[in-house]
């Protein structure tokens, strides 16, 4: 049986070479790529690696590796992606099981993935037997992933940081959080907020982050487990309502996203709570849920269907021989609405 070892002795190069330019991961010379896949054909290597087949003859497929397709921010990004491919002759199949070894199966000529930890995931399992080109999402965890993988980054930090500095030009200085992830998760959002919160809040920073971990309307704890889906509407509810019944002096919010900031203003106005009189609301996405908002929130806008196209173009890029920068950055931007209002005006 042919190994890569084999091949690496003819040609007088280190499997690592090898291995890179039979699974597209990394740069090798393309002339000494071409005599690796030449002679990985002659000796007929039993394995049919990425980079061999893709010498006959592309799919014209990408694979979207996404776990919670309910996720608004998801579906945009999805539509971007679908945008870019079809200009480009490509069409991207959706992809969630949890079985990564259905992957290569696909017959796609790559993957995307929707974050860093999905990647992640897929690298130490089934990427190390059967590399595709791959692209990731990513938002602010750059160092998780290779340099073999390109990243398509949303500045989270950058975008709390806007938030936080757009409320202390209002007067704001004791600001709350409503999220998912507790202080000790290291998300970027809570970390963003804690380093710029503590200064003002000092111990009593737990005081002022309100963390929904569950589905509180799921039918059972297990249930809400189980699911790939989080509820984030029923979160923001739960969020507000926390928030009321502490008693928290607070004058103006962050909401992780822009569900968990709908549920929350909801249930706001059912407890009889003016934005922004009494409270100031801001959050994060910019997604088709702006619309259901009964007054506009100001918003950072992450742009996902701009997410969405580079990162199809990227890899298709990728998959054609070129090599794309290994960061490339979503521009965003603040939309100013009317659920802010400034401290010492009534």
């Amino acid at each position: 049986m042919v190994t890569r070892k084999d091949i690496a002795d003819r040609l007088g190069v280190s499997v690592s070479v090898v291995s890179r330019a039979l699974n597209n991961s990394g740069y090798v010379d393309r002339e000494k790529k071409q005599q690796i896949l030449d002679l990985a054909r002659e000796l007929g290597y039993s394995r049919e690696p990425v980079a061999i087949r893709e010498e006959h003859a592309k799919n014209h497929l990408l694979v979207f590796y996404l776990r919670d397709t309910r996720n608004p921010f998801y579906i945009e990004l999805y539509d971007g992606m679908l945008s870019a491919a079809d200009e480009r002759g490509y069409g991207i199949l959706l992809f969630n099981s949890k079985d990564f070894d259905q992957i290569p199966r696909i017959s796609a000529d790559g993957i995307i993935f929707s974050n860093e930890s999905l990647a992640v995931d897929y690298l130490k399992s089934a990427g190390k037997q059967y590399y595709l080109p791959a692209v990731s999402c990513s938002y602010g965890y750059n160092y998780l992933l290779p340099r073999a993988i390109p990243q398509i980054d949303c500045d989270i930090l950058s975008a709390t940081q806007t938030l936080i500095e757009y409320l202390r030009k209002r007067g704001h200085t004791r600001i709350a959080m409503v999220s998912p992830e507790d202080i000790s998760s290291f998300g970027i959002r809570v970390i963003s907020w804690q380093s710029a919160m503590v200064s003002v809040l000092g111990n009593r920073l737990s005081e002022y982050i309100f963390i929904v971990a569950e589905d509180q309307d799921s039918d059972s704890g297990a249930q809400a487990a189980a699911s790939r889906f989080c509820d984030y509407y029923g979160r923001g509810r739960t969020g507000a309502k926390r928030f009321v019944e502490s008693g928290c002096d607070a004058t103006a919010v962050i909401c992780f996203n822009e569900e968990m900031a709908l549920g929350f203003c909801r249930k706001l106005m059912e407890l009889k709570v003016r934005i922004p009189e009494d409270l100031s609301v801001v959050t994060y996405d910019a997604t088709y849920q702006s619309r259901f908002f009964q007054i506009p929130v100001t918003k950072i806008n992450l742009n996902p269907r701009i997410q969405g196209r580079m990162c199809a173009e990227t890899l298709i890029d990728l998959i054609n021989g070129k090599h794309p920068e290994r960061v490339q950055h979503v521009p965003i931007e603040l939309i100013e609405g009317v659920s802010v209002g400034t401290v010492g005006q009534s």
